[in-house]
């Protein structure tokens, strides 16, 4: 299909980034396509490139990373966009100090999910794309830092500052995805724009009911009080509303 749009030129100058990170399994790629409709968004080429969190793509420097928005145009769009869950991984104090590093306006938006419900959502995945996860699953740091949200939010202040941020609550995105979107609108300062709904992308489907993974009971309980700091602080610190989740911070 022909791409009506006009094609600047290669240097067209990006100032104003937009990160989705993450969480991982919180809807990061049905909000990519959602605020892909809007025409002062420019999406990027790969929704998730990792840039600053992989050492080969992070190695091709700056100009790698803006040729991922090829039709960046200055006079329509307001922010280049992309969304890497690994951003808020196991290396985020390092993917922080490299945006930090990096030339231009960045504001982040963080989906936050319930994260017992976001840990069984991980290991679901892995366990559908053929992972040998053996006895480690769900108590794992490998799955349960991810969860730490409050933690990977320090991380970002530590090297950024003050970060511009919107903390989005997974399922107001699941049950209104057209409200939460309109949300990140008013927090980009972008025109009002008529979202037509495209329901869920990237949902995980298990290829048998071993890949559907719940946590145990005992494993539910050792979670919630591993996680209740972690939850206590986003709520108390960060103002995020974590009463319908099943961690109780108190």
């Amino acid at each position: 299909m022909h791409d009506a749009r006009p094609v600047p030129s290669k240097r067209a100058r990006i100032e104003n980034f937009l990160l989705i990170i993450g969480a991982m399994k919180s809807g990061t790629t049905t909000l990519f396509h959602y605020l892909s409709q809007h025409p002062q968004l420019c999406p990027s080429r790969r929704k998730e490139p990792n840039f600053f969190g992989n050492e080969e793509r992070w190695s091709r420097g700056r100009k790698f990373y803006r040729q991922l928005w090829r039709n960046y145009d200055p006079s329509v769009h307001r922010y280049a966009f992309e969304a890497s869950t690994h951003y808020t991984k196991n290396r985020t104090d390092l993917v922080a100090r490299r945006i930090a590093a990096t030339k231009g306006n960045f504001s982040f938006i963080y989906i936050l999910r319930d994260p017992i419900d976001r840990i069984e959502s991980h290991i679901s995945y892995n366990m559908a794309h053929g992972a040998d996860l053996g006895e480690e699953k769900a108590l794992s740091p490998r799955f349960v830092g991810v969860s730490r949200y409050a933690d990977q939010i320090d991380k970002f202040r530590a090297a950024l500052g003050d970060p511009r941020m919107l903390l989005l609550d997974f399922e107001e995105l699941a049950r209104d995805p057209i409200v939460a979107v309109n949300r990140c609108v008013d927090f980009l300062g972008i025109d009002p724009f008529p979202f037509e709904y495209i329901g869920t992308k990237n949902k995980t489907t298990a290829v048998s009911s071993s890949a559907r993974f719940n946590v145990s009971d005992q494993q539910r309980e050792i979670l919630k009080e591993e996680l209740k700091p972690d939850v206590r602080r986003l709520r108390d610190v960060y103002g995020f509303d974590v009463s319908r989740w099943s961690v109780n911070p108190d």
